[in-house]
């Protein structure tokens, strides 16, 4: 098993990137070698500097790297891209998916990035405080709900009495998030009404569960 936390620890603070790496292929007996190189490549860390002296988005690149390198059959990445920009973040995701597509292993992602990282996710855990209140395959949670987009009047009409998870507007065109299956009978008539209807967000799915009774809708 690896754990990355958030921290991106990947050794001894006064360890350079070089030595952390040579150590990690001596520990890690599925250690891919030339797979770290490139991925340390990729995020541009140096290998000559410490790891004291990495930026935060450096040092959660290297645990990313770590993490991904070392083919555990479980690994877990504890918010570990903390840090990390919009663009790196994005090349790990690309990473993951691939190599988990190269490699199938168990891969655990704690984050509260939900949407950016939602495509990856085949099977999505909610726990509040401690509770376990959702656990379910991806597809099957995005079919609980739908984004019903179309005119204001006709949205409000096509939304009465649901569940409504946000409301969004521009103009005379306005979204909103409901709860709740859809039948067939009730996609027929939002398509008669004019409507698109897309798949819930998983975050606004999480804000929903997960808020205090009496809180804001």
């Amino acid at each position: 098993m690896c754990l990355i936390r958030e921290t991106g620890d990947t050794g001894d603070r006064d360890d350079r990137v070089r030595y952390a790496l040579w150590t990690a292929a001596r520990l890690r007996p599925g250690w891919d070698a030339d797979y770290a190189d490139a991925l340390v490549d990729r995020f541009q860390i140096p290998r000559h500097k410490k790891l004291r002296e990495l930026s935060l988005g450096q040092q959660s690149a290297l645990g990313m790297t770590f993490g991904l390198a070392t083919r555990a059959p479980v690994t877990l990445f504890d918010e570990s891209h903390l840090g990390m920009d919009a663009p790196s973040r994005a090349a790990f995701s690309d990473e993951l998916l691939a190599d988990f597509m190269a490699h199938p292993r168990t891969i655990v992602i704690s984050t509260h990035l939900i949407d950016e990282l939602s495509p990856l996710f085949e099977q999505v855990v909610i726990v509040d405080q401690g509770r376990l209140v959702l656990q379910d395959e991806t597809e099957a949670l995005r079919a609980r709900g739908a984004d019903v987009t179309g005119p204001a009047e006709a949205v409000d009409r096509f939304v009465a009495g649901r569940t409504v998870l946000r409301e969004r507007q521009l103009g005379r065109t306005k979204s909103a998030m409901v709860y709740g299956g859809l039948d067939e009978q009730h996609r027929r008539q939002a398509r008669d009404a004019g409507l698109d209807l897309g798949p819930v967000a998983l975050q606004d799915l999480f804000v929903h569960l997960t808020e205090p009774a009496g809180g804001p809708r």
